[in-house]
């Protein structure tokens, strides 16, 4: 055989090798409206923890309920731009007949990234490309650094892409291919020690693609040593969403 037949035989070959190879290899990256996705109609049910520390307490009161996220309509948002509204409602137990109102929120896809607007806070949600290790400042758009803010512990979190197609299961659904971003694990001060301040701060959420938030935690606490007469104590609350039905 001619050496200009046989390598065009070895490129062909390594061609076609390379070209299956991956094809069949899983793509380490995908785009954040797969796995925020928004449709008028559809909604999603999660099993809902709150945490809350109430009055010159250590330990929190606990208490659970269920709560429907419903792509309600399309709108734009004050800024012109194409979104989404979201209505909230509530019931204590799922057998209950009735779904309460319970608050609206606002689901944003723009280019590059997926934002939400709840309590007056705008969060970056998610971001392009989704893969391992991309981080961004979820909460950029909070003003949370003002000597007098009351939300300075939303300040500066750097939230970050994990486990990326990773197969999760919650009660009796799967979901193949989800990505969790890791948005704080912080703490401060001398933790377990009664006699000093600490605080701590923990948030992360896990979407799945083609359905969207499946799961998020997050809990927040300051801890005040006693003084005085007043035991020590701790302020803050916090929050566990998780999915337990959808359509």
């Amino acid at each position: 055989m001619k050496l200009w037949k046989i390598a065009f035989f070895v490129i062909t070959a390594t061609s076609i090798f390379v070209a299956c190879s991956k094809k069949n290899e899983e793509p380490n990256y995908e785009l954040a409206n797969d796995y925020y996705p928004m449709k008028v109609g559809n909604y999603i049910i999660y099993r809902m923890d709150s945490t809350n520390y109430v009055g010159y307490n250590l330990n929190p009161i606990k208490t659970t309920y269920y709560v429907q996220d419903k792509v309600e309509s399309q709108i734009t948002d004050n800024l012109g731009r194409p979104s989404y509204r979201i209505y909230r409602f509530i019931k204590k137990l799922l057998t209950d007949p009735v779904w309460m109102p319970s608050s609206t929120y606002y689901v944003t896809p723009l280019a590059n990234t997926i934002e939400s607007v709840e309590n007056n806070l705008r969060v970056v949600r998610l971001l392009n490309p989704i893969k391992d290790n991309n981080s961004w400042k979820g909460n950029t758009y909070i003003e949370s650094s003002g000597q007098y803010s009351q939300l300075q512990y939303l300040y500066d979190w750097e939230f970050q892409y994990q486990g990326f197609n990773t197969p999760k299961t919650y009660g009796t659904l799967s979901f193949n291919n989800t990505v969790t971003v890791k948005q704080v694990d912080e703490t401060s001060g001398i933790l377990n020690n009664p006699n000093a301040p600490s605080d701590s701060s923990y948030s992360v959420e896990t979407f799945a693609k083609g359905t969207g938030l499946v799961y998020k935690e997050f809990l927040y606490w300051v801890y005040q040593p006693p003084n005085g007469s007043t035991p020590g104590y701790k302020e803050g609350y916090g929050l566990k969403l998780t999915i337990v039905a959808k359509n």
